[in-house]
């Protein structure tokens, strides 16, 4: 109830600010999803959430929980905390089932840390481990211009998402399985970042 009454909130904020959204027609309306972006400001989660009409559960840094307003945010919004720099099981458990089973979208930032609007990250192979896992489609999205959010007079964030992409039924414990999955993904987000 309350991620309702603040995706309205800001879903106002960016229909008077004229903050774009482009390609809604390729966001799957049921089953399993992961999309994911690349993620240079803090806004980036809010446009990500706006965009969807689906309800979106984020995988985020666990050390969010740590300080009390954020810890608050991420329990309105029941992130899937994550610990970085480790192979973190439970956390690769949470966000599959989060996935598979709650009818939520599951949102994630591959670079894994904010670039601070410089190049695109090499991407974490997590998300196509999640997405196989949870047999979930994958839509990647390109959030640009995400540091003028609040600067109405600027330049306006512009979210353009992608087609959707399926992954092929095939031996996921292999290396080249993720990496080539993970490189279509990157491949895609940087393609909508040059669109105009």
């Amino acid at each position: 109830m309350f991620y309702k009454f603040v995706r309205g909130i800001l879903a106002f904020w960016v229909y008077l600010t004229g903050i774009k959204i482009i390609g809604r027609e390729n966001m799957p309306k049921s089953g399993p999803v992961v999309t994911l972006s690349n993620h240079s400001h803090w806004s980036d989660p809010i446009l990500m959430g706006v965009a969807w009409q689906r309800p979106v559960r984020f995988i985020g840094k666990a050390e969010l929980e740590k300080k009390v307003f954020l810890n608050k945010i991420a329990q309105w919004v029941n992130l899937v905390p994550i610990h970085r720099g480790e192979t973190d099981l439970n956390a690769m458990r949470l966000a599959i089932d989060a996935a598979k089973n709650d009818g939520s979208v599951l949102g994630v930032f591959p670079e894994g840390t904010r670039n601070k609007g410089k190049d695109l990250l090499e991407f974490k192979e997590g998300a196509i481990f999640i997405a196989y896992k949870s047999e979930s489609t994958i839509c990647p999205m390109a959030l640009k211009n995400s540091s003028n959010f609040l600067a109405f007079w600027r330049p306006r964030p512009k979210v353009i998402v992608g087609k959707p992409i399926f992954l092929e039924k095939g031996d996921m414990n292999t290396q080249k399985f993720l990496e080539r999955y993970n490189d279509i993904c990157r491949s895609e987000v940087l393609e909508l970042l040059e669109d105009k």
